[in-house]
């Protein structure tokens, strides 16, 4: 089964709910869901997820996918605007929320708007390869260590050698060189792709941040992450 995360925005419309046995009904669709699935390491009837799919059905068969409305636990109505996808190599974040993509109510998390601005503060002190010390501990920002681990130019940002060194056994001699193309091109590669996920991101927490919301007519945007 593949695995990956992706955000999600949505418009919240909080002065708007669904009737109460329609949200009745599709809480019920999820409680059989539940019970029928083999895949779920949920043992409560009642774990929903954070936004439910106004569309979602319990048997096995495809959501309505022209169907764009979701609705929270007190029914209020959610409409997605933007989706941004990663694959499976993205997976900083799942570590860092810890979601659970077999539990509807821990698949995903709610990210609030001064979580997205820390997060994209983080994510272009990376992706800029100038780092330092001091302007570190005066950010104070722990997704730094979340976005940039696993980058290689972060990770050796105040490494003290610039050549790196490689050993390798071969049958009873051990061999001293001072570059392993192959290795090296591995990490470019690497770079290459978290580079790409960082874009991404930060593209969906500038949509995010810098979209209109229109709270004064009750209406906000919502952030999501989910794992799946």
């Amino acid at each position: 089964m593949s695995s990956g995360s992706y955000f999600t925005i949505y418009r919240k419309h909080t002065k708007k709910k669904v009737a109460q046995d329609v949200l009745d009904a599709l809480k019920e669709q999820y409680r059989k869901s539940n019970q029928n699935s083999f895949s779920s390491s949920s043992k409560d009837p009642d774990d929903f997820p954070i936004l439910m799919h106004a569309s979602f059905k319990s048997e096995l068969q495809e959501d309505d996918e022209n169907c764009s409305v979701y609705y929270d636990k007190d029914g209020v109505v959610h409409d997605k605007l933007l989706e941004f996808h990663f694959g499976s190599s993205f997976t900083c974040l799942k570590e860092k929320f810890r979601t659970n993509a077999y539990v509807f109510s821990e698949s995903s998390v709610i990210v609030s708007k001064a979580e997205a601005e820390k997060m994209l503060q983080a994510i272009e002190y990376v992706l800029s390869e100038d780092y330092s010390k001091k302007f570190e501990d005066i950010l104070d920002n722990e997704y730094v260590e979340v976005f940039g681990r696993g980058f290689s130019k972060f990770d050796d940002r105040f490494s003290s050698s610039s050549e790196k060194v490689y050993i390798d056994k071969n049958d009873d001699d051990w061999t001293l060189s001072f570059g392993d193309s192959q290795w090296e091109a591995e990490i470019q590669s690497d770079d290459e792709e978290t580079c790409f996920n960082l874009k991404r991101v930060r593209s969906c927490l500038r949509a995010f941040l810098d979209a209109e919301s229109y709270e004064w007519s009750g209406q906000e945007l919502v952030l999501e992450y989910s794992a799946y």
